[in-house]
């Protein structure tokens, strides 16, 4: 129960937010999800099954943000220090929460 409870705490929120920046000033292709993400929260690269399962929760988050624009504004700081998209900055923020 904590960890849930931990995991929506604004500070966690905060964190994967500028791991979303991170990746989105990062410029890499989106087939290669968490660009770095995964390392810089566990001091190594991914694995191929890994890279895969990021991917698909990347192409999955992109797909329920782009239908629900307000859970992405919600989820989206009002200076996104980023030029992307509502969306896509909180897909990367859902996928960094994990990573």
């Amino acid at each position: 129960m904590q960890s849930l409870t931990l995991a929506n705490d604004q500070q966690f929120i905060e964190i994967a937010q500028g791991l979303a920046v991170r990746a989105l000033n990062a410029a890499v292709a989106p087939t290669t999800p968490g660009c770095g993400t995964p390392s810089v929260c566990v001091c190594r690269g991914t694995k191929p099954g890994e890279s895969a399962r990021l991917a698909k929760l990347l192409a999955q988050q992109r797909a329920e943000f782009a239908a629900n624009l307000k859970e992405a504004e919600r989820l989206t700081p009002a200076l996104v220090p980023v030029k992307a998209n509502v969306q896509d900055f909180a897909a990367w923020t859902a996928v960094a929460r994990v990573c």
